[in-house]
């Protein structure tokens, strides 16, 4: 995850390996979860249409790195803390990698099943 460097994911800092664990320092990417954003504003369109760009953005960027996320969910997406302008549009950064596997194809393969 040390490699991974894109806006829409958080940063691994450091990592340490200690006898009881393995101790993380991640990038700073926010307060408020997607989960609870969606659930304290209104969203309009144009919003919604930013958010999944940017996870688009984001998966799509993992997947040429050879990492599946596998828990992608609004409550392992952070909202960036920026300065909220009358035109804000929230900055999200995707987190909790402990799912995360890799993956060597970088295609998609779609099956008719009609």
């Amino acid at each position: 995850m040390s490699r991974l460097s894109h806006p829409g994911i958080v940063k691994l800092l450091n990592k340490r390996d200690t006898a009881q664990a393995i101790e993380l320092t991640l990038e700073f990417g926010g307060t408020l979860t997607l989960a609870s954003y969606i659930e304290t504003h209104i969203l309009t369109t144009q919003t919604v249409r930013s958010i999944f760009k940017q996870l688009v953005s984001a998966l799509e960027y993992l997947h040429s790195q050879g990492v599946a996320h596998r828990d992608l969910k609004p409550e392992n997406t952070v909202v960036e803390d920026v300065d909220r302008s009358t035109n804000w549009t929230p900055r999200v950064k995707l987190i909790d990698f402990g799912f995360a596997a890799p993956c060597f194809s970088t295609s998609v393969s779609y099956v008719d099943e009609g």
